[in-house]
């Protein structure tokens, strides 16, 4: 079993609530994986504008001025790449 974006997913990182960031366990069930226990990050984030998929990945990462809409901020729950089917290694850093 794998996720897959159930809403949208092109969010940027707001580095300057970075000291909010939260480093933890969850408890989660991955089929076939014999994991229980997934680290996460909860993070605060913004959706980003022109940000889509390429290929059945994340595309290209926006970099420089990156526009956000401010008011898409709210927390998120990063879990890691290879439990997903949309694999996002970097995110945009908004500031």
């Amino acid at each position: 079993m794998e996720f897959r974006p159930t809403q949208a997913w092109n969010y940027g990182l707001l580095l300057s609530k970075r000291d909010e960031w939260v480093f933890a366990y969850q408890e989660m069930t991955i089929e076939n994986r014999g994991i229980s226990h997934i680290p996460t990050i909860k993070a605060k984030g913004a959706l980003v504008q022109n940000w889509g998929i390429e290929h059945n990945s994340a595309g290209k990462v926006p970099t420089g001025n990156v526009q956000y809409d401010d008011e898409s901020t709210e927390d998120l729950v990063l879990i890691p790449y290879g439990l997903t089917t949309l694999r996002i290694a970097a995110f945009p850093a908004l500031y």
